[in-house]
């Protein structure tokens, strides 16, 4: 038992060394996990200023766009790089190399996933000394409430990402844009800069299927002074499990079928 947990440690860390070695030696691939998190915290910073400006009672409007964005970019992180690791293994033509090593579906996962995790704490590190430096705002202010929020958003990015995947690879390359839009198609119903209450009756039910909701409802509640409810973190927790499972359980059926099919070759360029 110890040496096969030894040797899957090993290919989960070849896996996760490829794609380091890789990202660090090419800097656009750095600068695209930094340039939208930064300008998000620009323009919304800028907002918040403005909004605090007009009246002191609305300040802490600020503070929920700030702390919106950081969240968010946990959430964009967490898809994006389960994503991303498999389509650079497609863009390099690596892909049928990977499938001929002993490495699982899962393996290759959790390495994504660790991978994405290094990324998303240098992204983080930047975007709060920014927020620090020219608004003043500190993340750590919600204290110890924010790691269940944060899990929270890296469970949902996985689940979204497993899942992304499993339709590029069913569907074919044509997806693939479909990756970096999907962030943008699930924040107008995740209530991320607005509380649930001002979406319209119809979004509602939507948004209330969405983890993140209730990540940003109760991140606004302890920015508001409240303490965090606990109904909101089981509510989102059980949604994120619900929908990982579901996504594991999906690209797993995917991938069987495209091995048999001899799909994934069609992914490579």
């Amino acid at each position: 038992m110890g040496a096969r947990r030894e040797r899957m440690i090993q290919r989960i860390r070849g896996v996760f060394l490829r794609h380091f070695y890789l990202w660090i030696h090419n800097p656009e691939y750095f600068w695209d996990a930094i340039w939208q998190p930064i300008v998000d915290v620009l323009i919304w910073g800028f907002v918040g200023m403005y909004v605090a400006s007009t009246s002191p009672s609305l300040s802490v409007f600020a503070s929920y766009f700030l702390g919106a964005i950081l969240l968010w970019t946990v959430f964009r992180a967490g898809q994006h790089e389960v994503t991303f690791t498999l389509m650079e293994e497609a863009w390099s033509r690596n892909l049928q190399n990977i499938l001929m090593t002993p490495v699982s579906d899962d393996e290759f996962f959790l390495a994504s996933v660790l991978f994405g995790l290094v990324k998303m704490l240098i992204a983080l590190s930047i975007v709060i000394a920014l927020m620090a430096v020219l608004f003043g705002y500190s993340i750590f202010s919600m204290g110890f409430a924010l790691l269940p929020l944060i899990a929270n958003l890296l469970i949902m990015g996985w689940a979204v990402g497993m899942l992304v995947n499993a339709l590029i690879i069913r569907f074919g390359r044509g997806l693939v844009a479909f990756s970096w839009a999907i962030s943008f198609i699930i924040q107008p119903f995740a209530c991320v800069f607005y509380p649930l209450s001002a979406l319209p009756e119809w979004a509602r039910s939507v948004a209330a299927l969405i983890p993140a909701t209730w990540v940003f409802e109760g991140m606004r509640e302890v920015l508001s002074g409240k303490e965090l409810s606990l109904g909101l973190l089981a509510l989102a927790f059980g949604l994120n499990l619900l929908y990982l499972a579901a996504a594991r359980m999906i690209f797993g059926k995917v991938m069987r079928t495209a091995r048999e099919r001899g799909l994934l070759t069609k992914l490579e360029w």
